[in-house]
């Protein structure tokens, strides 16, 4: 009798032992993780009894590398969903290297995730501080016409409609010779008339 209970007992750790499902596919080895932000994990069947459908709710928990339970992430998660999106707790405050256990009650089941690095939120934001910002250049033409300098130019209008003229300066050849009556005018006011009354007051 005492022989059929080892035997028994033997066949359950046996049991035990190669019972699986539930393989993690992500977090790997290589990931980096950082704290305050979502993340994925991802698992995958690995064909072994219990399949994923015959599984209950899943759990995952976050532990250190030193086995030190941290905070629980999900619960309640679907085994065939393959998939859950998580939030790394902001309250990392180090770096460090964690893992995730993955329970299951029913049947009653543990699986661990590879172990990989969080980055806490002070690290992160001091890394991304020392990247140089790359500003795009936008021209804001308000701003050119105000700041800057005023050059001498010549600006040549289109002639008014109605007005033919020969040439597109036609415009700045107009202006050029009402100035230069104006000018006409100012001399001959000015210079020539006086010389005029002086010659004829002479005779």
């Amino acid at each position: 009798m005492r022989a059929a209970n080892g035997t028994v007992l033997v066949l359950f750790a046996c049991v035990g032992l190669v019972m699986a499902s539930v393989f993690p596919t992500h977090p790997v080895a290589t990931s980096t993780w950082t704290a305050g932000q979502f993340e994925w994990i991802t698992w995958k069947d690995d064909g072994r009894w219990p399949h994923l459908r015959q599984m209950s709710p899943l759990n995952i928990d976050l532990y250190s590398v030193e086995g030190i339970f941290v905070r629980t992430l999900a619960h309640g998660v679907q085994p065939t969903s393959r998939l859950q999106r998580i939030y790394t707790p902001k309250s990392l405050r180090f770096d460090g290297t964690y893992f995730l256990r993955i329970t299951c009650k029913q049947p009653r089941a543990t699986f661990y995730t590879a172990n990989f690095d969080i980055r806490s939120m002070a690290a992160s934001e001091l890394i991304n501080s020392s990247k140089p910002e790359q500003t795009p250049l936008t021209l804001d033409y308000t701003t050119m016409t105000h700041t800057l300098p005023m050059a001498a130019t010549t600006i040549y209008a289109d002639p008014l409609p109605g007005r033919r003229s020969g040439s597109r300066n036609s415009g700045g050849i107009f202006a050029s010779s009402r100035l230069d009556l104006e000018k006409f005018k100012f001399k001959f006011v000015f210079m020539i008339w006086p010389a005029l009354i002086g010659v004829s007051l002479a005779i």
